[in-house]
């Protein structure tokens, strides 16, 4: 798991040798994953899971997935695969020439979300509801308006940037709170070329409690039988759609592509898609630290052909 202790080692590399050592940040980043993991990895023959997110983050050409990976031409990329029925709504979208005002926020129908293009959920991402204050909403387009005004293309300002994202323009994306009153469930969808898993993440302990991610309740689900890989649990769930839309984009992507991760939302018995994720974890997996992570590192391997 990516615990705050490594979330800072990882941010100090990418401050210190990202720009100007990329061959000393690649070094330390294979110790930190080394150390961090227990084994070194093999990047000349990668088995793992681990070893291929980690093969893949230093070698992939990053420039052929921006369109997937940047949350507003993501919608258009659904559009162009006939999958435009799984889009999130778009309310809004602000850009260095047409900047946010207080005006502007007012207007949409709470609650809703305010986030970046180019950003991960855990940053940048705020709920506007009818308690937010007029003095919070000032503070977030402030936040915002310099983030459009000063951020700029291929400079990080984190790890979680080094991958895509620094090289994506700032834009912001107002959604609607597909939830109403709070972030909806994640049904997060592992997909190989014959196996499927669902990472099922509950959000609404994390939001009560200030973003703190030790409330998160979740598990992991074999959607041959819908039964979990960690415990006993199944999940009581119909994934029929959901596995018909992954096996669709499979055949598009899989080309480049033999892993992935797409991100689906269940509301009012719609499903909607809210990303395709290529790295999980940045290559730091480990099934949520279940006792034999190690062993499941080694099948996922397997599975990613």
């Amino acid at each position: 798991m990516i615990t705050d202790k490594l979330i800072k080692e990882l941010n100090e590399i990418t401050r210190l040798y990202y720009k100007n050592d990329r061959n000393q940040f690649k070094k330390s980043l294979i110790n930190i994953w080394s150390k961090t993991m227990g084994y070194t990895p093999n990047l000349q023959d990668p088995k793992t899971y681990n070893e291929k997110l980690l093969y893949m983050y230093l070698n992939t050409d990053q420039s052929k997935i921006l369109e997937i990976v940047d949350k507003i031409s993501f919608k258009k990329w659904l559009i162009k695969h006939r999958l435009y029925q799984y889009q999130v709504p778009t309310l809004a979208i602000f850009n260095r020439q047409n900047q946010i005002t207080l005006l502007d926020l007012n207007k949409f129908p709470k609650p809703y979300i305010i986030k970046l293009n180019n950003s991960t959920e855990n940053e940048d991402l705020y709920i506007i509801r009818e308690t937010t204050s007029q003095a919070e909403l000032t503070q977030i387009i402030t936040h915002f308006n310099n983030i459009l005004l000063n951020k700029k293309i291929n400079h990080p300002r984190n790890f979680y940037e080094t991958w895509c994202y620094s090289q994506i323009k700032p834009q912001v994306l107002i959604e609607p709170l597909l939830g109403k009153q709070t972030l909806v469930a994640d049904y997060k969808i592992f997909c190989f070329a014959q196996e499927q898993f669902c990472l099922y993440m509950n959000k609404d302990e994390i939001e009560k409690n200030n973003w703190n991610w030790d409330f998160l309740k979740s598990n992991i689900f074999d959607l041959k039988n819908n039964k979990s890989i960690l415990n006993h649990e199944i999940i009581n769930f119909d994934f029929s759609e959901i596995k018909d839309v992954c096996q669709k984009i499979y055949e598009v992507l899989k080309n480049d592509f033999k892993h992935f991760r797409i991100d689906f939302y269940y509301v009012d018995h719609r499903l909607y898609i809210g990303e395709i994720t290529f790295n999980t974890s940045n290559a730091f997996f480990t099934f949520w630290d279940d006792p034999q992570w190690k062993q499941k590192d080694i099948e996922w391997g397997k599975y990613w052909k």
